[in-house]
């Protein structure tokens, strides 16, 4: 073997040997101080060391120290001094190999556990409260963690001995009063931080029944009704609606006041029935009595061809000016009344009907019913074939029960001649 293997052999053994015993020390563990951006760790070894030189284990080979000692880009940055080096936190824990070397032999490695986990930061409760109807409604969104990564869990006291979680709740209660909420957050570290709020809890509001009033003026066949009197005494309820029953049987009314037209004069019931916001409903009545007008009755002039032979009838038309509530009567009967002597004079008037030769004599009594407006006269007119002008037959009524008749109480009957 030639004297250079020999030797080499002879100096891979001690290397060899020094790493074997240096593998063989305990790692040293250094917790990074929380709060620093780095920091400075200073490294005893027997004799001055020169260098400081800091290598990854998961690229580096334990027991290698020429490979280790070529390893300048370690994953475990730092700064290198002679005697310390200063240390980089990558966010993770890592296990060094820091190795040491003087001028005269090879490195010697000391394994360096560095525990790069930062200072856990408390996190800060915050939230909201909404009280309402026996519920209350909590968010704790605004709640927060400063560190990265770190996340939050949600504890809910709300204040009547129940509980609940999660970042946002509603939560019934069974009476209303002030209750005093409190969550807890717990970040994934442990760290806790709790925030309390007032929340006022109503009650379900009681609904009182409003009250209807109204006042009602009646006239002639018409009633004017107003209801706006009618109150509701729960504070900010109000009067959802305004039914009126008028009383005639017809379709009601609506509104906080109206005017209601009615077909007959006599007392009616008006009824109002008022509902408030949440259905509760009201009612009144008052009686009101409405007038009638002057009930008119009008017979309209008619004419009629006088037959060659026989008889024909001449019908008169009677209208009232409106219904009336009960039977009407009207007294009527023909009669022969003298021409004006103008008309005679100027020749400008027909002949006078006579009774008996032209037309049959009558009176009787028309019954409108009660209800109706209309009926008619019928006057029974005579035939013949004489030669003459077109004749007048008169016919006079009168109101059975003292109405008012306009059409100065008469009225003609045209009886037309072809002969």
């Amino acid at each position: 073997m030639k004297k250079s293997s020999i030797w080499l052999a002879v100096v891979m053994a001690a290397v060899l040997s020094l790493v074997m015993a240096s593998s063989a020390m305990a790692a040293v563990v250094v917790n990074y101080p929380p709060g620093q951006t780095s920091f400075q760790y200073d490294v005893t070894y027997p004799g001055p060391p020169k260098v400081v030189q800091v290598a990854d284990l998961a690229t580096s080979t334990v027991g290698s120290p020429v490979k280790l000692a070529q390893n300048f880009n370690s994953t475990c940055t730092g700064v290198f001094g002679a005697t310390s080096f200063s240390y980089t936190p990558s966010g993770v824990s890592e296990l060094c190999v820091v190795l040491l070397t003087d001028n005269a032999g090879p490195p010697v490695q000391a394994r360096v556990v560095f525990n790069n986990v930062l200072a856990n930061t408390v996190p800060t409760a915050a939230f909201t409260a909404n009280g309402g109807v026996l519920t209350a409604d909590v968010n704790a969104s605004t709640s927060t963690d400063p560190d990265i990564g770190d996340s939050l869990t949600y504890d809910w006291d709300f204040g009547d001995g129940t509980t609940g979680s999660g970042v946002t709740a509603t939560h019934s209660y069974a009476s209303a009063d002030t209750y005093t909420v409190t969550l807890t957050v717990t970040d994934s570290q442990g760290a806790t931080d709790t925030e309390s709020h007032d929340v006022v809890v109503t009650a379900p509001q009681i609904n009182h029944a409003p009250t209807a009033a109204f006042t009602v003026t009646g006239g002639v066949l018409v009633a004017n009704v107003d209801g706006s009197t009618s109150s509701d005494p729960d504070a900010g309820d109000f009067i959802f609606s305004y039914n009126w029953d008028f009383g005639d049987g017809t379709a009601a009314g609506t509104g906080s006041s109206a005017s209601h037209d009615y077909d007959y004069a006599r007392p009616y019931t008006v009824t109002l029935t008022v509902t408030d916001s949440h259905g509760a409903t009201s009612s009144v009545s008052h009686a009101v009595t409405v007038t009638a007008p002057a009930l008119r009755v009008t017979v309209s002039d008619t004419s009629v061809y006088e037959p060659d032979t026989g008889s024909t009838f001449a019908y008169l038309d009677v209208t009232l000016s409106r219904k009336s509530t009960k039977d009407v009567s009207i007294v009527y009967s023909t009669v022969w009344l003298p021409q004006p002597l103008a008309c005679i004079a100027f020749q400008t008037c027909s002949a006078l009907a006579n009774p008996g030769e032209d037309y049959k004599s009558k009176a009787g009594i028309l019954v409108i019913p009660a209800g109706q407006k209309t009926g008619q006269i019928k006057i029974e007119i005579l035939g013949d074939r004489k030669k003459e002008k077109d004749e007048t037959a008169t016919v006079a009524h009168v109101d059975f029960e003292g109405l008012n008749i306009v059409g100065a109480g008469t009225a003609d009957i045209l009886i037309k001649n072809e002969d």
